[in-house]
């Protein structure tokens, strides 16, 4: 006889076994789910998978590398290849400035200009912080003007000459207080009306402002400020006549001039030229090799300066505007150029410059005889040194100690009376390099400082936005 099972336990049995399943199947699946998921040695996975990535993965993984220049990038870093990458952009969009590293580790830019036929004229100055791969903007400069030279020294940054508008350059000197955020004027330089488009570097406390234009003739004049005793002296002229140039001071005693033009007949210049400030003396090292180039070009030292000293030259532009990518690299060991790494977009009349790391930024700047940029790229080096101050890194001497402004009355002692070399026809500068004869014009050294220096050109209202400015038709360059 079979014996029956009580249903009331069977139904307990059955419920039993079911809740069993179920804990083995709630069990089971996540796993099967994680293999699902891994990726097998040579086959992709069928969905993205996310793990834990350190700080420098996820900065790659939130930013699109192949985005302009421009766009939000992580921060560039030094170090492994040399190449170009983006970095933040540096409006308005300008061209005609300079740069220089100040003893705060940033790196300044002031002025600049559209390239309008009635070029737009900036008094904006702003800084790089290099550490977090901004921009900010300081005290703007007293006047809208480009076409300036620029140094920096012991808490200073030096702005001299420019252009300020129609046919009008000035020789007065703006320095910029890193401390207090203001601006000063020290003495006029010793040339009338005044210089344009000149190289400026400091070197053991003094400010060098080479070459350039007095808007009719190219110069190779060679102005010394020396900052202690507010006063100006001249040098020993550069081997030729050139504007639109661009300088440095890297390594020990010497400042290196790059490229330029010839007034009258806009005649492109791509030698690099070597001033030895301690002997007073200039040697020419030859063409870097640019195929007519040289027009607003770059130079700046690159890399950490230990070992040979190395210089970066961005090529610039060639005598209708037209710029490149192009650059080269100069070693000083060897004193031979070769080909240098090319730029992200084409650009001259930027401002270039010399980072505390040892990498290079580039802002700004015309990528055709009309059109500029707002655009930045910064170009990765060797290995990263310790930050140092800038002084010691360009001069191979310690800082000077912070001193008080002078307040006694200079004493100017020009050494030397200035004059153009070149003194052929008058052009009007264009893209297309044509120019109308005028007679010959002469130098005028003024010397004329006071208890408290300033400028002698009139100075319009302090301005804070652009400021229209007319230049004679044509164009101005390039």
């Amino acid at each position: 006889m079979k014996k029956q099972i009580n249903p009331s336990i069977k139904a307990h049995f059955i419920r039993g076994v079911f809740y069993l399943l179920l804990l083995i199947a709630l069990w089971v699946i996540p796993f099967a789910q994680a293999k699902w998921n891994t990726t097998k040695p040579g086959k992709r996975s069928l969905r993205p998978v996310i793990v834990d990535i350190s700080a420098a993965a996820d900065s790659i993984q939130n930013y699109d590398l192949s985005m302009p220049a421009g766009a939000p990038t992580p921060t560039p870093t030094c170090g492994g290849p040399v190449a170009w990458q983006p970095g933040p952009d540096q409006p308005p969009a300008r061209y005609a400035f300079q740069a220089a590293l100040g003893t705060d580790n940033m790196l300044y830019v002031a002025g600049g200009q559209t390239a309008d036929m009635v070029p737009t004229l900036y008094d904006q100055v702003s800084r790089y912080d290099y550490t977090t791969n901004t921009w900010s903007n300081v005290a703007p400069l007293p006047v809208p003007l480009s076409q300036a030279s620029m140094g920096a020294w012991n808490g200073k940054i030096y702005v001299a000459g420019g252009f300020i508008g129609g046919s009008s350059v000035t020789n007065a000197l703006r320095i910029y207080d890193i401390a207090t955020n203001t601006w000063s004027s020290g003495a006029n330089m010793p040339i009338s009306p005044g210089v344009e488009a000149a190289a400026g570097a400091v070197w053991q406390g003094k400010f060098y402002v080479m070459g350039g234009d007095d808007f009719t003739n190219s110069l190779n004049t060679n102005f010394i400020y020396d900052i202690a005793t507010n006063t100006w002296t001249t040098g020993a002229p550069l081997p030729d006549s050139r504007t639109n140039t661009s300088g440095t001071a890297y390594g020990a005693a010497v400042i290196w001039v790059y490229g330029g033009v010839s007034l009258p007949g806009f005649t492109t210049k791509d030698t690099l030229l070597l001033y030895d400030a301690a002997h007073n003396t200039w040697a020419n090292l030859g063409s870097a090799g640019t195929a007519g180039h040289g027009n607003y070009g770059g130079v700046s030292g690159f890399g950490s300066g230990d070992g040979p000293i190395e210089l970066l030259i961005t090529d610039g532009a060639d005598s209708m505007g037209n710029s490149t990518t192009a650059t080269h690299l100069f070693i000083t060991s060897s004193g031979q150029f070769r080909a240098g790494p090319p730029m992200i977009g084409n650009r001259a009349g930027h401002a270039q410059g010399r980072l505390p790391d040892g990498r290079v930024l580039v802002a700004d700047g015309f990528n055709t005889a009309s059109i500029t940029v707002s655009t930045v790229e910064v170009l990765n080096g060797p290995p990263c040194p310790t930050p140092t101050p800038s002084c010691e890194i360009l001069n191979d001497l310690p800082c000077p100690t912070a001193t008080a402004t002078a307040t006694a009355t200079p004493t100017l002692s020009p050494t030397g009376s200035p004059t153009a070399t070149h003194t052929p026809p008058t052009p009007t500068v264009t893209a297309t390099a044509t120019h109308t004869p005028t007679a010959t014009p002469t130098v005028t050294v003024t010397v004329s400082p006071s208890p408290t220096p300033m400028p002698s050109e009139t100075i319009p209202p302090v301005r804070t936005t652009p400021t229209p400015r007319h230049r004679p038709t044509p164009a101005p360059r390039p």
